[in-house]
């Protein structure tokens, strides 16, 4: 099933569009809505400002101008304004020239709820289809961390008080293959090929970070266990988020059943990244003190890493040093060839944060 003539946004637009909705969620959800998807996993979210499903399984035919400009108002954006629109058809004769707008060929069948409609009424394409469209134009890295957003609680906000938004992962690493295996299935049906892009990012799919909290979280787990080839220490991936409960005794002795932490490894070591606009406030520093002393005291390894230790080579090697020895593994500190992978993947991963537009 498909509608005939309306704008459908992908690509870079597309991945624009959930950020905002993303935002748009946070800002509608009062209160610290982190702390409920942490705390609470029935936690009751309003997912009002998310695009909604859809049962249509092909992009529209054809985009006309008159429907460009009617969704670009329903947008909130001037007609001017469509040099900023990757839009998507499924057919040859549909793809109308539309000065400035970008027009990308998105033939073939696709799994249902792979289009879903904004509140706007404008149709997206869904986030993992998008993020196999951007592929071609991102490095690993940049592909990983955008991976890891959508999996993850928070969108990048520069307009909240500490740079970010919170809400629920909108895909995870088991859904994401799921949804690669029906396209295979769907499109195999109709004798067409895997989209660009999709065996790509099925390669880095188990590499993706699922549940931080925010992007330093991402960053940490990302430089300490990516394969060494890739420039990471290749220590075991640790856990996100993840509740560390208390014994009943210590629970009655401090009042807590237990804490929510950043990476949790099975052996009890955990590490907290504090780089975030969020712990420098007063009241916060003295929750997260009392956190790591608690959860040293009964008989957790805490370690605390600030943001600028890990634009430090040499702080991040000793921090990679702690996380080995406390799991029992040795780093080979000295191999040109890790070393080699490593300075490419700091430059990449100690830069902004992926933006995701479409190169000029």
């Amino acid at each position: 099933m498909r509608d005939d003539d309306r704008l459908c946004l992908g690509y870079f637009t597309g991945i624009a569009l959930w950020r905002e909705a993303r935002r748009a969620l946070a800002r509608e959800n009062p209160g610290n809505l982190l702390c409920r998807l942490l705390f609470d996993e029935s936690a009751r979210v309003n997912r009002g400002p998310l695009p909604r499903m859809t049962s249509l399984t092909s992009a529209p035919a054809r985009l006309s101008r008159r429907v460009l400009r009617r969704d670009l108002k329903r947008l909130g954006l001037p007609t001017s304004d469509a040099r900023l629109v990757d839009y998507l058809v499924s057919t040859q004769s549909g793809r109308e020239h539309h000065p400035g707008a970008v027009r990308h060929l998105c033939a073939g069948p696709y799994p249902a709820g792979t289009f879903l409609e904004s509140r706007e009424g404008v149709l997206v394409a869904s986030v993992s289809l998008c993020i196999l469209q951007v592929a071609p134009f991102l490095d690993d890295v940049s592909l990983l961390e955008l991976m890891s957003e959508f999996m993850g609680l928070f969108v990048p906000d520069v307009g909240s008080r500490t740079g970010l938004g919170h809400g629920p992962a909108l895909i995870s690493v088991a859904s994401m293959r799921a949804w690669l295996d029906e396209v295979g299935r769907v499109r195999g049906q109709a004798g067409l090929r895997m989209p660009r892009g999709a065996l790509r990012v099925l390669g880095l799919l188990d590499l993706a970070v699922e549940h931080a909290a925010s992007p330093g979280e991402v960053r940490t787990t990302l430089l300490l266990s990516l394969p060494r080839s890739r420039g990471g220490y290749g220590l075991a991936a640790p856990r996100l988020n993840i509740m560390t409960p208390l014994s009943a005794a210590d629970a009655a002795t401090y009042g807590v059943d237990g804490y929510v932490c950043d990476l949790t490894w099975d052996n009890g070591l955990i590490v907290e990244y504090k780089g975030e606009e969020v712990h420098k406030q007063p009241g916060r520093k003295v929750s997260d003190a009392r956190k790591g002393n608690i959860l040293n005291h009964v008989g957790n390894e805490v370690i605390v890493v600030e943001k600028f230790q890990l634009s430090s080579r040499p702080l991040t090697d000793e921090l990679a040093r702690m996380v080995a020895d406390s799991l029992g593994v040795e780093v080979d500190f000295g191999d040109t060839g890790f070393r080699r992978a490593q300075f490419e993947l700091r430059r990449v991963l100690l830069g902004p944060w992926v933006r995701c537009v479409r190169p000029s």
